[in-house]
């Protein structure tokens, strides 16, 4: 019996030791020859209302491709491609005027807003890393409360030179300058139905690719034209960044940032978080607060159509969740005398849903409440409901005196300069997320909006909205 327990335990101990030379190796050759990954995703728009302002078809296939070289003295370089376009061409990207709109925010639209294949290196850029200092230069996502959105296929990327600083091990620093900026498929969304034209929803610019006075996606400008307009006359010096974070303890920790648009604003943003256990249910409690103030600074802004800016936001969110299910309740409100000037696809708001963020514009009370249930670890459903207080906000028009507001284009020509908020703004969202293995996702959504300038000259602006998406990363 001895014998046999041994041979047993000499046979564990000489697998164990196996599979950590063989996990070494592993670990040693991606060492040698860096890291390559990727991700295939399908945006299809399934049905939607016949009303010019709900997007109802479209579809956008993407490819990513990313690799991280090797470190070599703590140096080392990264290198991302994305293609994006209606691939079979299946899409109807044909706008009947108040009738039928495509949905272009989930490709780069032409002149005739089709979704023509395009490519882009979205990154290329250079860093070092040590157990301290990490810095980069070059192209890359610059992941921030004021520059992160939503995405429908090909993100956001940026031009600039930064780091940050880790000096202990509960503080940590950093600082970014941007000069130039390429906007993501997403960002035609972000003004002209997200937004609905005021210059809050994520992007101050039209990106539907009608002329070459509108900014088009997947190309970088200077972040002057990113927020004022291609051509404009102002040479701003980019987009500086500041942040710090401070881990008070496990539970409870602070961040803040500072964005200096120079010429344009500056943007104060802090958020804390605190984690501990709700014990009735044995959940994890995470209770969050955030915080902003922006403020018109210099000229640049002194014949734009947004005029002054005077914004605040404050909001509290309170979420519990286990593996099994979780929910949220989130409250937003903000107050001045101006929407959120909101050029760089910042949404750090905890009440935004997948169409909807009005808790930039001007004057708006704001709430969510989400639900999560797993029923499995492959399937998943959530369900969210949004309320958002008649704003303040008036949607812009072109230097022609067109509307660009709501449902553009094909919105009706009685529409006058004059539109305010009709109702509460809503959204219903439901999603069914089903994950058939590890690395693959399908997800089915529907959104039931309706927006605050609803029912103006007749209008309806009220969205019912299905979509499926297909992600596969390798």
């Amino acid at each position: 019996m001895a014998i046999k327990t041994k041979t047993i335990v000499g046979a564990i101990a000489l697998s164990l030791a196996s599979g950590s030379a063989m996990a070494a190796d592993k670990a040693k050759k991606k060492a040698s020859t860096g890291k390559l990954s990727g991700q295939v995703k399908l945006q299809h728009v399934v049905d939607a209302k016949d009303n010019g302002y709900d997007p109802n078809s479209g579809q956008g296939w993407m490819l990513q491709l990313k690799y991280i070289s090797p470190r070599v003295n703590n140096f080392g370089m990264g290198v991302q491609f994305h293609a994006v376009g209606d691939i079979f061409g299946v899409a109807d990207t044909d706008v009947v005027a108040g009738k039928k709109r495509p949905a272009s925010g989930l490709y780069k639209p032409d002149n005739d807003l089709e979704g023509q294949l395009a490519a882009q290196f979205s990154e290329v850029y250079g860093s070092y890393y040590d157990k301290k200092l990490y810095a980069y230069v070059g192209r890359k996502k610059f992941s921030s409360p004021l520059t992160n959105s939503a995405e429908s296929t090909v993100p956001d990327f940026h031009q600039l030179i930064g780091g940050s600083y880790k000096i202990n091990k509960q503080f940590r620093v950093g600082l970014a300058h941007i000069n130039k900026m390429s906007l993501g498929t997403r960002a035609a969304n972000e003004y002209g139905l997200i937004g609905e034209g005021t210059s809050t929803g994520g992007v101050t610019q039209r990106t539907l690719g009608l002329d070459d006075s509108n900014i088009e996606v997947m190309e970088f400008y200077d972040i002057a034209d990113i927020a004022l307009g291609v051509g404009t006359k102002e040479d701003t010096d980019g987009l500086t960044v500041v942040n710090a974070s401070y881990r008070v303890s496990k539970k409870l920790n602070f961040s803040v940032w500072d964005y200096y648009a120079h010429d344009i604003y500056n943007a104060l943003y802090g958020e804390m978080t605190y984690t501990t256990k709700f014990k009735p249910t044995k959940q994890k409690l995470v209770i969050s607060g955030q915080a902003m103030a922006q403020n018109e600074v210099g000229d640049a802004l002194a014949e734009a159509t947004f005029g002054e800016i005077d914004y605040n936001l404050v909001g509290l969110k309170a979420e519990l969740k286990n593996k099994k299910w979780g929910a949220y309740v989130a409250a937003n409100k903000s107050s001045g005398n101006s929407g959120m000037f909101n050029a760089f696809s910042g949404d750090p708001g905890y009440t935004s849903s997948q169409f909807s963020r009005n808790e930039y514009r001007e004057d708006v009370t704001a709430y969510k409440v989400e639900g999560r249930y797993s029923f499995s670890p492959k399937f998943i459903v959530k369900a969210s409901y949004a309320n958002y207080g008649k704003s303040k906000t008036t949607p812009f028009f072109d230097y022609e005196g067109r509307y660009v507001g709501p449902g553009v284009p094909g919105m009706p020509e009685t529409f006058s300069p004059d539109i305010k908020a009709q109702k509460d703004a809503t959204e219903t969202d439901i999603k069914l997320i089903w994950k058939p293995m590890k690395k693959a996702r399908l997800i089915l959504t529907h959104a039931i909006r309706t927006s605050e300038y609803d029912g103006f000259n007749g209008a309806d602006l009220t969205m019912a909205h299905t979509r499926l998406i297909g992600i596969y990363n390798f």
